[in-house]
């Protein structure tokens, strides 16, 4: 399962403030900052089974390496998302235009996207293409991944700007993951951000 807060930046200036913040400085994990370039399509049958199945399937590269996910039952309130979630790693990059379902044998999510797509193949949706600066933070009780995002969704009917924070529960105490959110909010300005980057871009599909 994956939790997440997602806040809106509206100030590009922010995100270097909240990269730089003591508070968060005094509790980052020594040598977990990172930067990542994202490339992630997303895709589902031409009759948008997996969508209607309430499904999201992704393939996406992190630098060099090269990822499958799928995605559902998501719920969000005030920028916290949680929804279920398998990831996988690739070693072929042919998936990235041509994914097959049978990539997720052995988990629970082969059953549900096999029913989801029927046999049907799938086809590239929307891309999106960023840039992620993120660090882990430890306060003791939870670890969380701080991730700034910045770049942008990319369908058949336009784009659209990405600039968000998110921050996720890697492990330990939700109510930490939210009171952490809430503080960065009031300090920055921040506002929830309830709609996913693939919610976004189902607008311009």
């Amino acid at each position: 399962m994956e939790i997440e807060l997602k806040y809106t930046l509206n100030d590009e200036l922010i995100a270097d403030r909240i990269i730089n913040d003591p508070g968060l400085k005094k509790i980052k994990e020594l040598g977990s900052e990172n930067t990542l370039n994202m490339l992630s399509v997303y895709f589902d049958t031409i009759d948008d089974d997996l969508l209607n199945s309430g499904m999201a399937f992704r393939m996406r590269k992190e630098n060099d390496k090269l990822q499958a996910t799928v995605k559902w039952d998501g719920k969000v309130e005030n920028g916290k998302h949680v929804r279920e979630e398998v990831n996988l790693s690739v070693n072929d990059d042919t998936y990235m235009e041509n994914p097959k379902v049978d990539l997720f044998n052995q988990s629970k999510a082969e059953e549900k996207l096999k029913q989801a797509a029927n046999g049907k193949r799938l086809i590239p949706i929307m891309k999106m293409d960023f840039v992620r600066k993120q660090f882990r933070i430890d306060d003791g009780e939870t670890i969380c991944e701080v991730s700034i995002d910045k770049g942008e969704i990319i369908g058949a009917k336009g784009k659209v700007h990405i600039s968000e924070l998110e921050i996720e529960l890697f492990l330990g105490n939700e109510e930490n993951l939210v009171k952490l959110g809430e503080e960065l909010a009031n300090k920055y300005n921040l506002e929830p951000e309830n709609q996913s980057k693939f919610a976004r871009g189902l607008q311009i599909i």
